[in-house]
């Protein structure tokens, strides 16, 4: 039979928490110290089972409540952010539900201020309307909402700062060929959410010096490093977390964006690499090839035996890579 009553046998304290042992069981509970005061937990104290199971289960909400004050306060969430985290920690959706309600009454998730302050910051960070859509996507925010508050921003703004990214990033690629350049300007503005007119205008706008040997030779293999370089290089290996962390990821990536391709029908080769081959009868690749080159992104295209059929598209980032996937089901829509 269970056990009716509860009696407390130890208080422990433990930085800004209480760990509570109780005879029923050999658990810890975890408790704030007003949880502890309310509730009169201290050595000796009695409690029925089904009092102790509601004093538990408060604390359970509370803690949580605390949790997600502290995920908040350390950077702005949306609502989606905040039931992500607490479905991590294993919180019910009753539970989940409560502290949602109890945050969005003191104004701790606001998606209308979020969506404003990020666009702002955005902005200020040279990100362009179709990163910052996607990334406010992602976090839940209503597509609608992040269109309307976009259309208030002036057109001028974005190629302003569109045009002052690619000066600032002409400045380290200016070694190459201007051809090179251009194309690396336009995969930059292309990865900072820019549209293909933006990054046109924003092109011509750039003035380039005449083509010489002295540059031409940085564009072919070997690539030249300096001291500086290698060291760098070799202290990356030496650092393993970093190597193996770095591993894991480009793998994560990777594994990603193939499975995201095959969802879409295409045949994709296994590979232990930083890259892909992949194919598609609903498009050429040659064709895909010249369509991506048009958005600013670039994949690899060989016209030769064996491979004709194939592109090869190596990995970026996670959020590069979802952008890439996202203008393939638009080129693809294009051609239905």
């Amino acid at each position: 039979m269970e056990k009716e009553i509860v009696k407390v046998e130890k208080v422990t304290a433990k930085g800004k928490k209480y760990l509570v042992s109780v005879d029923i069981n050999s658990e810890e509970y975890k408790f704030t110290e007003n949880q502890i005061v309310s509730n009169r937990i201290i050595k000796g104290a009695l409690f029925t089972l089904v009092e102790w199971n509601k004093i538990v289960e408060s604390s359970n909400v509370s803690l949580l409540f605390d949790q997600m004050l502290h995920f908040i306060d350390y950077k702005l969430r949306t609502k989606k952010e905040v039931i992500e985290k607490l479905r991590l920690k294993k919180a019910s959706e009753s539970d989940i539900k409560q502290i949602i309600e109890r945050l969005e009454n003191v104004g701790y998730i606001d998606d209308n201020r979020y969506l404003e302050l990020y666009i702002e910051n955005a902005i200020r960070e040279l990100k362009g309307p179709y990163l910052i859509k996607y990334t406010l996507e992602q976090n839940g925010i209503d597509s609608y909402l992040i269109t309307k508050a976009l259309e208030k921003i002036s057109d001028d703004i974005f190629l302003d700062n569109a045009i002052e990214l690619a000066k600032k990033y002409q400045r380290t690629v200016s070694n190459n060929p201007k051809n090179k350049q251009i194309e690396l300007i336009k995969q930059k503005l292309a990865r900072n959410g820019y549209y293909m007119d933006v990054i046109n205008s924003s092109v011509r706008s750039l003035t380039f010096g005449e083509d010489d040997l002295e540059k031409l030779k940085y564009s072919f293999n070997p690539y030249n490093v300096n001291t500086l370089s290698v060291e760098a290089a070799a202290s990356a290996i030496l650092d393993r977390k970093y190597y193996e962390d770095t591993i894991s990821q480009t793998i994560e990536i990777r594994e990603f964006t193939k499975n995201e391709l095959i969802k879409r029908g295409f045949t994709v080769t296994d590979s232990k690499t930083n890259f892909i081959f992949a194919k598609t009868d609903k498009i050429p690749s040659s064709v895909l090839y010249e369509e991506l080159r048009n958005r600013g992104i670039l994949i690899r295209y060989f016209n030769a035996p064996r491979i004709n059929e194939y592109f090869r598209m190596s990995m970026g980032t996670m959020e590069q890579m979802q952008i890439v996937i996202n203008v393939i089901d638009e080129i693809i829509k294009e051609r239905e």
